[in-house]
């Protein structure tokens, strides 16, 4: 049985956004992108609407430039 995004964020209780967001985050960012979502460097908003859409180099390059 297939189950919707909506069905699945009704089973994990959240929502279909929050859902695709974290899935955004999870195919999209490198695991140093992660690391700063997870330590409040940067938001999911902007991982999952910004930076998941960045190449693996250019996510490099910007974590390059902040430090």
């Amino acid at each position: 049985m297939k189950l919707t995004l909506d069905q699945i964020a009704d089973q994990l209780c959240t929502s279909k956004t929050n859902l695709t967001r974290d899935l955004t985050i999870e195919r999209n960012l490198t695991e140093p992108m992660k690391q700063l979502l997870d330590d409040g460097v940067i938001s999911k908003t902007v991982a999952s609407d910004l930076i998941a859409s960045l190449s693996k180099e250019k996510q490099e390059e910007l974590i390059s430039s902040m430090e």
